[in-house]
Parts: structure tokens; sequence; C-alpha cells
């Protein structure tokens, strides 16, 4: 068809049912050359983003550790700001305790905490020259972050590995520690 011509009508013919049926159409299937050239260089240059796209995302490993930062203590658990160890929660509807239970003493001497894990690491972590003392009750301290101490009692390739073996065997929650994904 011939650019003179491409708006004229077309004349279809159709056979259905033995019979044969004209009918004439303006739709014409010729489109102006400047918008084909350009449908074709949107398509050529979506499937080159898509395939960039997808040689990016396949060639992308990540190495970064997850989660990046953690916290000093167990979730729900205070510092002792002297010595930057963490104070166990004494209350019996504390939260977060896992398999500890802790025994606060208000006649001024030490607390303790005793585990149902079995594993013996609270004798070696209880901090027992620094306990603190909040409203007349004496609270337990925890060295667990004394890497030396958590570390000889859990050796692993790093100390939040050993951090994070603690906190599992002893049921407690750490976030950033008991999920954390290089051990």
């Amino acid at each position: 068809m011939d650019v003179e011509n491409a708006h004229q009508p077309v004349v279809h013919l159709t056979k259905k049912r033995g019979k044969i049926y004209t009918y004439k159409s303006n739709y014409c299937f010729k489109m102006d050359p400047f918008y084909s050239y350009v449908s074709i260089g949107a398509a050529i240059i979506l499937v080159l983003i898509l395939v960039a796209f997808g040689v990016m995302m396949a060639e992308l490993h990540s190495t970064d550790l997850f989660p990046p930062t953690y916290q000093k203590c167990p979730d729900m658990w205070a510092v002792n700001n002297a010595t930057g160890q963490c104070v166990v929660p004494s209350s019996s509807t504390a939260k977060n305790l896992g398999l500890l239970s802790t025994n606060t003493s208000t006649s001024g001497s030490n607390a303790f905490v005793t585990t149902t894990s079995g594993d013996g690491s609270l004798p070696d972590l209880l901090d027992t020259t620094n306990s603190r003392v909040t409203n007349g009750v004496t609270q337990a301290i925890l060295k667990l972050n004394d890497s030396t101490t958590i570390s000889a009692k859990y050796p692993a390739i790093s100390d939040r590995c050993s951090k994070k073996q603690w906190a599992l065997n002893n049921g407690v929650v750490w976030d950033g520690v008991t999920n954390y994904n290089a051990c």
C-alpha cells in the first residue's frame, strides 16, 4: 500500500458458514517510520536495562555481616555504668530471663543467678565484686562484656559468637547476637 492510499478504507473478505462477507475497515496497520523507530529503540533500551540489572544481581555476593551492630547486654537487661557489664533483671516477672533465675538479697550480700541449662558458665561469669544495689535490692551482674571470661567458657571464632552460644544455651534473647549469621 503506498503512502497516498494509506488512509483509504480497506475492503476485507471473510467467509463464514459458506457465505462471503465484505466489510470496510478504516484501521490501517501501517505506522509512521518515526514511531516505529522510537518503539524499537525503547524496546532495545528496556532489554539492555533488564540484562544489566540481571548481571548486577547475579554478581552481587553480599559479604556484609548481619546485623552489623549489637547491644552491650541482652534485650531488656540494664548495663552497669561503673563496669559496663550486664545487670540480670531481678524481678520474678522480668522478661527475657530465659533459663536463668535470680535470687536477690536485701541484706547487702551478693545476689546469685542460677540456670537450668547445665552448661556451668554462671560461676565464671558472675561478677561478685560489683553487684548493683537498686532500691535496697542487690542485683547480680554477669561479665558478658569481658571477652577473656566469656571466650574462655565458650571458645568460638569471635567474641560475638561466644556470646551467641551463651545466649542460646540459656534461652536469652539478645538482638544482634542470637541472630548473628557469621558463626
